[in-house]
């Protein structure tokens, strides 16, 4: 229990020190999307991703051993692990999902109204879809 307490601490801290780093978020209040992101230097991008994505990854599996505790389900670790398995999953490393993110944004202006949090559930694993494809979703009013 302790070691948990200390990662959901360390997880508050990233959150905090990240927001004070990176630029403000969109005037829209819609949170980050294209506009904004372009406007950033390569390596706020880079440091977004990298908290980004280690927040996701601490808060799913947070969030699926809080599920059992609070359910009171008395998973087992395969039970445990198997929720964890659900998550989104990248095997691009950070600066060439940096790089597609950044590519898609200026191909197609007329996307980035699409928030960054958006644009990685389409680029990652689960979903592998390429730029055009997620356009043609965007322009198709299809659901991401």
């Amino acid at each position: 229990m302790k070691k948990r307490t200390i990662h959901i601490t360390l997880l508050v801290a990233a959150i905090i020190w990240g927001a004070a780093i990176v630029p403000e978020r969109s005037s829209a209040g819609n949170g980050l999307d294209g506009h904004e992101w372009l406007s950033w230097s390569n390596d706020s991008r880079q440091l977004y991703l990298l908290s980004f994505l280690h927040a996701y990854r601490l808060g799913f599996s947070e969030a699926c051993l809080a599920a059992n505790d609070i359910g009171n389900l008395k998973w087992t670790i395969k039970e445990i692990n198997a929720c964890e398995e659900k998550q989104m999953r990248f095997s691009r490393d950070l600066p060439e999902l940096n790089k597609e993110i950044s590519d898609f944004y200026q191909r197609y202006a007329d996307d980035r109204n699409v928030g960054i949090d958006v644009m990685l559930r389409q680029f990652s694993d689960q979903k592998h879809r390429s730029a055009s494809e997620i356009d043609a979703l965007i322009k198709a009013n299809s659901p991401l």
